[in-house]
């Protein structure tokens, strides 16, 4: 298993999500500022996230994309196995550096799945009040 530039930003796009769960849905736009990132790299994963079921997105004046389902219950496996592919015999080259691959890709997708969204994300705000001398950060910045 690998993370690729599509995985990060999937996992970086549902963090902010859950940082603002329960405050309405988040334009595509405003999503892309916060991460400086353009809209373009962001719908792929975008497309990925819905289509697992991860995001809800919302068209109009009030649209955005909001999470599906409480970021409790989201864990971290469901977000990178489902935007990454896996690694093929092709890619690792010869037999025993693909079992290698699965092994470690595999003992990975189990310690993710220990990991929920809503964990990831109180451990970013932990470590934001730290480095702010116990001061909260708003809600909305990053």
């Amino acid at each position: 298993m690998m993370l690729t530039d599509k995985g990060r930003l999937a996992l970086l796009i549902m963090m902010r999500l859950a940082l603002q769960e329960g405050r309405g849905f988040i334009p595509l736009a405003t999503l892309a500022d916060e991460l400086d990132i353009s809209i373009f790299a962001m719908k792929q994963p975008i497309t990925a996230l819905r289509s697992l079921g991860l995001i809800r997105g919302e068209r109009g004046w009030n649209g955005g994309y909001i999470l599906a389902r409480p970021a409790a219950r989201i864990t971290l496996t469901e977000i990178v196995r489902g935007v990454e592919r896996p690694v093929c015999a092709a890619d690792a080259g010869v037999d025993s550096l693909y079992r290698l691959w699965d092994e470690v890709g595999a003992q990975l997708y189990e310690f993710l799945s220990s990991i929920t969204l809503a964990s990831l994300v109180a451990g970013e705000e932990e470590m934001h009040a730290g480095l702010l001398g116990g001061r909260r950060l708003a809600s909305g910045a990053s």
